[in-house]
């Protein structure tokens, strides 16, 4: 049924999402401000693991069976963990490219405003 292969799919993508961000254990903005608010910009090389991991999520999410209802919210899901991958790279270089990190700071900020509207609609 309809509604088994959507139960299935949900879990499928949870599972992805949770093996895909095992090794993840704090948010990115808490490593960004200890590492400005230290001067500790070694800290910024955890962003290597955090853009490794957003890709694994959208290298995963590519293999899942999507019904076709959830289509455009998967490909839009794809989309935001791309680009978020692409932002935290760019942080993890902010001390030797204050201008790549500023670029990662905003396309980061947008990203995460793009999943807080995408986690409350259906």
């Amino acid at each position: 049924s309809s509604g088994e292969a959507t139960r299935a799919y949900l879990e499928e993508v949870n599972q992805t999402l949770k093996k895909s961000f095992a090794g993840i254990s704090e948010p990115e903005i808490a490593v960004l401000s200890r590492a400005f608010n230290s001067s500790n910009f070694g800290e910024l090389q955890k962003f290597a693991n955090y853009a490794k991991a957003y890709k694994a999520a959208v290298a995963s999410l590519k293999t899942v069976k999507v019904p076709a209802a959830y289509a455009a919210k998967h490909v839009e899901l794809m989309n935001i963990l791309n680009n978020t991958a692409l932002a935290v790279s760019y942080l993890e270089r902010a001390e030797k490219d204050p201008a790549v990190g500023l670029a990662g700071l905003a396309i980061y900020s947008k990203e995460a405003e793009r999943m807080k509207i995408f986690n409350q609609t259906p």
